[in-house]
């Protein structure tokens, strides 16, 4: 997967008019990766989902990070000899 995508840290900011900008961190409104707008002027989901959208790098990474972890824990129990278990002992009961 190519990540071809603006460099994090991002941040938010509000510009006064129900837009929220959301962009990298030295200045969202000028570098702007997306635009939330407070819907029926509901702030408090705005600011929400902007919170969100600026953590994308962050989860990103995360992602990136809790995958190849799981790839190496993969490669390592491959690598494991196979244990050996006892052979399972017939407990049925004889009928004479």
């Amino acid at each position: 997967m190519s990540e071809a995508h603006t460099p994090g840290p991002w941040a938010w900011t509000y510009d006064g008019s129900k837009d929220y900008s959301i962009g990298e961190a030295d200045d969202p409104q000028a570098n702007a990766v997306a635009h939330v707008y407070a819907w029926q002027r509901n702030y408090d989901k705005a600011r929400a989902n902007c919170a969100l959208i600026a953590a994308a790098p962050d989860l990103l990474e995360a992602r990136s990070s809790t995958r190849s972890a799981s790839v190496a824990a993969t490669m390592i129990s491959a690598s494991w000899p196979k244990p050996r278990l006892p052979k399972r002992q017939d407990r049925s009961p004889t009928h004479e």
